[in-house]
């Protein structure tokens, strides 16, 4: 990594400690985390905190047991989690991200948990999916509009109080789409691409279990200022059926 880059690195995570970010290309995963170039995580599994190594252009949440990479690609964050020897398997578990995201973050994001083995079977139908318990967008001071929310390119939702949205997906092909609006909050599923869209676009490599895309030109914001953080955006259980692996 060249020493400019370094310099401006260095700029960004002093920008973006806290609630303030100044950068148009900082997202910040983890309250209170360290902040990068591209974002800062963790990841929480079974009480178990890992914390982010510093890489500008490929950063890990390195343990001694589990690792969870992400890359930069055309815009976008790409996460994978993997065990020392490459593969993890779960059939079912729980794990917490959280994403705090800029107003004046990148137009479009997207956040991607991968699976290779995510592949179309017999008969056109997806393979194993992944239910998530509760999404939760908390503080901020404008309303967050999102644009995508799916999984492996179906799932459904339905909006509670306290701008919590629930997603279920019982692991079964069905497709769903719908947008919610609770509390002058405008947060759910905008569009959902079918599991052949999906591939036609990325290979079945790199077909995502779970993606959350958000793209803030979606739909007008509220006032509060260019710096304004939207909130937090919660994935509290993960659950995953069948038996995955990521990579």
């Amino acid at each position: 990594m060249n020493r400019p880059r370094q310099q401006w690195a260095a700029w960004l995570l002093f920008a973006c400690v806290g609630t303030v970010c100044a950068d148009e290309h900082c997202i910040q995963w983890g309250a209170g985390g360290r902040s990068f170039a591209d974002g800062s995580w963790h990841l929480r599994d079974a009480g178990r905190r890992f914390d982010a190594v510093d890489r500008a252009e490929n950063m890990q949440l390195a343990a001694t047991d589990a690792t969870l990479q992400a890359t930069r690609q055309d815009g976008k964050i790409y996460a994978a989690a993997l065990t020392t020897a490459g593969r993890l398997s779960i059939s079912a578990g729980s794990i917490e991200a959280v994403m705090t995201l800029c107003a004046d973050a990148p137009v479009r994001g997207s956040v991607w948990l991968q699976s290779p083995e995510n592949r179309l079977l017999d008969g056109g139908q997806p393979g194993p999916g992944a239910e998530i318990d509760v999404i939760e967008l908390v503080g901020g001071s404008r309303p967050f509009y999102s644009q995508n929310l799916h999984f492996g390119g179906y799932g459904s939702g339905h909006v509670t109080r306290g701008n919590v949205v629930r997603i279920s997906n019982t692991c079964s092909p069905h497709l769903y789409t719908a947008s919610f609006g609770p509390d002058g909050y405008e947060f759910g599923i905008d569009r959902v691409r079918t599991w052949t869209d999906r591939q036609a676009q990325r290979s079945a490599q790199e077909a995502p279990i779970l993606s959350i895309e958000y793209d803030r030109k979606l739909g007008p914001i509220a006032s509060g200022g260019p710096d304004a953080v939207l909130g937090e955006l919660k994935v509290t259980s993960l659950k995953v059926c069948g038996n995955w692996k990521f990579s």
